[in-house]
């Protein structure tokens, strides 16, 4: 446990701290929530980028206050100072006349008098005149006082202090001519982080997580200052780059100020929870520089890509926002590890970089400590090394993780990859195929197609900057050496291609050698890591009375017992000394101390002998160690909390208290390790013998039993907090409503997200997708349409692949039987599978799920409930463009929905309402599609009936349903109908002038069909006297110009067919010479008169 000691290292105490009962800041967008308001309020929040730092404890003395004027002593007095929430922002001119954004001013203000009042000798003067000359010089002060060893806790302290120091001044100075007050608010973090440092070495080790945290947040600000000159590239990213700044302004004052309310509470120990405090304040600065940079790609590639950059993000990293900062925002982290450890491996790696070697291969076998050296690689190459700056990716794969291939790796690669390309445009489009590919079946395409971008993003490397890629626990991979084998290949490769590209991998034997470039391995011996071994040993012991009542000479004989028998295994020593450590008696140790040295046992038998001495079926211990062993990611400490509160039996949540879970956690303390929030098990070799133990069904429950007992405490969880009914809807839930849904119940992002893989593998789930539903998973199962939406949110944030139709396929079935198919949730299902299928064009699915959705909703809604007729509506669009030429079940499917769809409408606008028209058109176009004549043809004489008493007779909306029913009737074959009916038409239209283009083309329709039933003489007699009257008007009037003679000319020569059809050649030769001679004298300009009269003379 961490902790704080009282005493510090300049004389300078520190008063007591009105700040409890205040309010912290507040920015625009998600600003940062005040601290101590998250303590007194009970509020959890996840750390984003900080090592573990729960439990911090601080230890107490005395220490004199110093008062504000006119307020009463106490660290939980009201102050005079009001951190308000600030909610917009003013600008202001600078000297030069540039317009400023005065989002600091008053967090700058409220933090000076904070400072002031509650840090002895800070005043307005010492603020003001603090420099970064000052700051560095100061930490010069504490390295020449205290000379730190290279590696110590107080050596990386101060590293890490001077390095966000630097980027602080850096960023200040950057934004300076846009941002107001931004020299003052880096004097103020200056003046913080120096009073965190006034607490000395003695404190060295609590301050070496809260500098780590300063550290990763500087790094952040380093990769913005890389692209400073699109910080204020438009007045959005001013203002994000402003309230950043803002951000880290907030949390360092609100870190050190708190720690002096902790200090001077009492005199007793005080433990707190960092993550809980401060996680929300780091979390919110990562998702605004996450902004930027997306802001950053939108102002080179346009709005456009706005969306395109988000939606890649969302692909590219995992939908579980806990496994996000678990793998994500958690690489390229400085790793916790023990003093001076390490330091002997950086000859080693400037000969790598120094060499034209393009792989580093780390070999080695389990516990030999080759993950703490990748991590101390990533943290070693942020600082120059020969002279060489590095910029570094990296990725660990995880053995606790499901899902862990070459594609994961490549994903992860190319999340980084995308904030180091910005403006990068071949880049960009490369990830929009890689993203279209991942959308098909075809997996190994679409990976190799992500190893092509990776290969793009890395080319920014090849001619200048120098990178560094690490990739750690290649052999942790679900596809064993197969695939350990294909990334190292792919990392030669890329850094073989790339000049300024090198790679380093973490194996436990050699890969299997690749075609391309040069690889140097590098084994890792028990010589090379003698004696962080031994340094990690002794640590260990210290605290144990058993070891700190032994002489100097006898605890370094111990040491070295222990350190011969480890034989360079990490793993097997710390193990070893949590054995000894059981032992009560000093006897008994140094007896389990001889037996363990001379043994020569294996790690797994060191593990058999710890397990020996738990009662693992007391406090539901195996219980969880059952859990850990078959969920999809480490759990958090909540979340096991939750897990144990659900009492199976009760459906209900049963009060454990805190220390059940503490009881459970410290019975297997040796397997276990607890890290930023984390429960995991201490080694994937732990993790492995359970894996065995658990197959065997020793003491544990066996793999399937702890699947189908996960799947029901997740869906207990929500079953009993997702209660409320609501309506379904056609909208995914929205990010931020996720993240709020989230965070107010711990357990249940990992419930939506993971609950159907449990089951899969559970009993519930037999061989070929058979369901075995038992009436208490019937009776947890929850009814909510909530959530199903957020299976939707979450497992389709990315898009719908393959895998996730499976998903909704599997879920939606579950509900169908659980629930039957009335049931609002089933309906809410339908709509997630539809949009799914409809996403993959896969139309005849789509339609199916929307029709039955629209069934289900007519019954369990109303009949002429909107839902009911969105539903409706989109599967007509679907089926729009289906090619239906037979009555199939989408035929009949459509005719129903259609035949709804008319009697909906007409029951709200009334039957003369277009949509009533059109969907009756459609209806009427289906019929004739599947040739049901009889059916069209009486649809089609109901809307030229609406149409009539709408529009009128002859108009042209009439016309054109009085031709679709001809048409019809045609195909029926009815002869007489036809006639009578285009009679009917006839006598409508001879109402309309002659030269009218409706009236001409239903004349000549009308001969048509007298000529069909060979009644010459009545089609002739319409021909003549069209023609007649053509011609009449050709002559008697003069204002419609060329058309009517184009028309009388159409008629002339639809006659003469007629008369050859008839074998009346001769009739038809006098027509045309008619014709011509009555038009060889005209002079028309027009073109398409001069082409009827060419066809004319054609004719003749």
């Amino acid at each position: 446990m961490l902790g704080l000691r009282g005493g510090y290292s300049a004389n300078q105490p520190f008063g007591p701290s009105a700040y409890a009962n205040t309010t912290s800041d507040q920015s625009l967008n998600g600003g940062v929530t005040d601290p101590m308001a998250t303590e007194l309020n009970g509020i959890n929040g996840g750390l984003a980028l900080e090592p573990d730092m729960s439990n911090l404890t601080l230890r107490h003395q005395p220490v004199e206050a110093k008062k504000p004027s006119g307020h009463s002593n106490g660290a939980t007095s009201g102050s005079k100072y009001r951190f308000d929430r600030t909610d917009s922002h003013s600008t202001t001119m600078s000297h030069a006349g540039e317009p400023q954004i005065t989002i600091l001013k008053e967090t700058v203000i409220v933090t000076s008098q904070a400072f002031i009042a509650d840090i002895d000798e800070v005043d307005e003067h010492h603020i003001h005149s603090m420099s970064i000359e000052g700051y560095f010089e100061y930490i010069e002060r504490q390295r020449l006082t205290h000379m730190p060893h290279r590696g110590s806790h107080w050596d990386k302290v101060l590293k890490w202090a001077e390095f966000f120091g630097l980027q602080i001044s850096g960023y200040s100075n950057t934004v300076e001519p846009f941002i107001a007050e931004s020299k003052l608010a880096a004097k103020l973090i200056w003046t913080a982080c120096r009073a965190l440092l006034q607490l000395g070495p003695d404190n060295a080790q609590a301050l070496e997580s809260t500098f780590a945290v300063f550290y990763k947040l500087g790094l952040s600000v380093a990769f913005l200052l890389r692209r400073n000159s699109l910080l204020m590239a438009s007045e959005y990213l001013r203002c994000e780059v402003g309230y950043s700044l803002n951000d880290l302004l907030i949390l360092v004052r609100d870190v050190s100020l708190y720690y002096r309310v902790k200090l001077l509470r009492n005199v007793h120990e005080t433990a707190f929870d960092f993550n809980s405090i401060f996680g929300r304040q780091i979390t919110g600065f990562n998702q605004r520089k996450v902004g930027i940079v997306n802001a950053m790609w939108e102002h080179i590639l346009g709005a456009q890509a706005s969306t395109q950059i988000q939606t890649l993000r969302r692909w590219l990293q995992p939908s579980d926002h806990t496994l996000r900062k678990l793998l994500v925002e958690n690489e390229a982290t400085a790793g916790r590890r023990d003093e001076f450890t390490c330091e002997w491996f950086q000859s080693h790696l400037l000969s790598f970089t120094r060499s034209q070697d393009d792989v580093l291969s780390l070999q080695g076998p389990a516990g030999c400590g080759k993950s703490v050296l990748a991590s101390w690689i990533v943290e070693r190459l942020q600082r120059p090394l020969g002279k060489k700056i590095y910029d570094t990716i990296s990725c660990t794969v995880e053995p606790d993780v499901a899902g862990e291939d070459p594609t994961a790796v490549a994903k992860r690669l190319l999340l980084q990859l995308l904030d180091k390309n910005v403006g990068n445009k071949d880049f960009f489009q490369a990830l929009v195929k890689a993203h279209h590919a991942a959308q098909s079946t075809d997996l190994e395409a679409a990976e190799k197609s992500l190893w092509k971008c990776v290969d793009g993003g890395l080319s920014r490397y090849r001619d200048t900057d120098h990178l560094m890629i690490i990739v750690d626990g290649l052999d942790d991979f679900e596809g064993g050496q197969q695939q350990t084998a294909r990334v190292a290949d792919q990392l030669t490769q890329l850094a073989s291609k790339h000049r300024n590209t090198q790679a380093i991998f973490c194996t436990r034997g050699a890969a299997s050698k690749p075609g391309h470039g040069s690889t140097r391995d590098f084994v890792i011996s028990p010589d090379h890591t003698h004696e962080d071994l031994r340094l990690v040993i002794d640590n260990l012991l210290r605290g144990y009375r058993h070891f700190d009542h032994q002489g100097e000479h006898a605890r370094e004989k111990i040491v070295e017992q222990l350190l011969h028998a480890a034989k360079g295994n990490f793993l097997w020593a710390i193990l070893t000394v949590f054995l000894l450590k059981r032992e009560s008696t000093h006897d008994g140790f140094h007896k389990e101390l001889k037996a363990v040295s001379e043994s020569s046992k294996s790690v797994d038998e060191i593990v058999a002998k710890l397990l020996s001495t738990i009662d693992l079926a007391k406090g539901d211990v195996h219980l969880l160690l059952s859990w850990m062993l078959v969920t999809d990611r480490p759990l958090t400490s909540a979340e096991v909390r939750l897990m144990h509160q659900i009492d199976l039996s009760k459906r209900a949540f049963v009060e454990r208290g805190t220390d059940a879970i503490h009881h459970m956690l410290t019975t297997i303390g040796p397997f276990i390790r607890q890290e930023e929030g984390f429960v995991r098990f201490r080694h994937s070799t732990i993790r492995q013998y359970m894996l065995n133990m658990q197959k065997e069904g020793k003491r544990l429950k066996n793999r399937q039993d702890a699947q189908a007992d996960l799947t029901m405490r997740l869906l207990a969880y929500c079953h009993l907090n997702l209660s409320k009914s609501y309506d379904p809807t056609f909208e995914m839930i929205r990010e931020s409503e996720l993240e709020d849904i989230f965070t107010k119940y711990e357990l249940l992002e990992y419930a939506v997200i993971h609950w159907l893989h449990h089951f899969r593998f559970s009993s519930f789930y037999q061989d070929k997708g058979t369901l075995h539903l038992t009436p208490d998973f019937k009776a947890l199962f929850p009814g909510s349409t909530q959530l199903a939406l957020l299976e939707w949110s979450c497992w389709g944030s990315a898009g719908s692949t393959t895998e996730t139709i499976h998903l909704y396929e599997l879920s939606l079935r579950i509900r169908q039987e659980v629930l039957t198919q009335n049931h609002r949730a089933v309906l809410q299902g339908l709509i997630v599978c539809g949009n799914a299928y409809r996403s993959r064009h896969l139309t005849i699915e789509a339609s199916g799920c929307f029709y039955r959705a629209s069934k289900i909703s007519q019954h369990v809604l109303r009949k002429y409930h909107v839902f009911s007729i969105t539903c409706t509506t989109t599967f007509l669009s679907i089926t729009e463009n289906i090619s239906i030429s037979s009555r199939t079940e989408v035929a009949t499917w459509k005719e129903e929905l259609l035949i709804y769809i008319v009697d909906t409408y007409k029951h709200q606008h009334g039957k003369t309402h277009d949509l009533v028209i059109r969907y009756y058109k459609m209806l009427a176009q289906l019929y004739t599609d599947i040739h049901e004549e009889d059916k069209a043809e009486k649809i089609w004489r109901e809307v030229r009936e609406i149409v009539i008493g709408r529009f009128g007779k002859g108009s042209k909306e009439e016309t054109s349903v009085s031709e679709h029913l001809t048409i019809v009737l045609k195909k029926g074959e009815k002869k007489t109908d036809i006639v009578e009916y285009e009679r009917g038409i006839f006598d409508i239209v001879v109402e309309l002038e002659v030269w009218d283009t409706r009236r001409i083309r239903m004349t000549l329709e009308l001969v048509k069909s007298y000529e069909k039933r060979e009644e010459f003489l009545k089609a002739e007699e319409l021909l003549v006297m069209l023609w007649r009257r053509l011609t009449d008007q050709c002559h008697h009037q003069h204002h419609h110009g060329v058309d009517i003679h184009i028309h009388t000319i159409d008629v002339v020569i639809e006659y003469v067919h007629f008369l050859r059809r008839c074998h009346r050649h001769e009739e038809a030769a006098n027509v045309l010479i008619c014709i011509w001679r009555e038009y060889e004298e005209y002079d028309f300009e027009s073109e398409t008169i001069f082409l009827r009269l060419k066809a004319i003379g054609q004719l003749m």
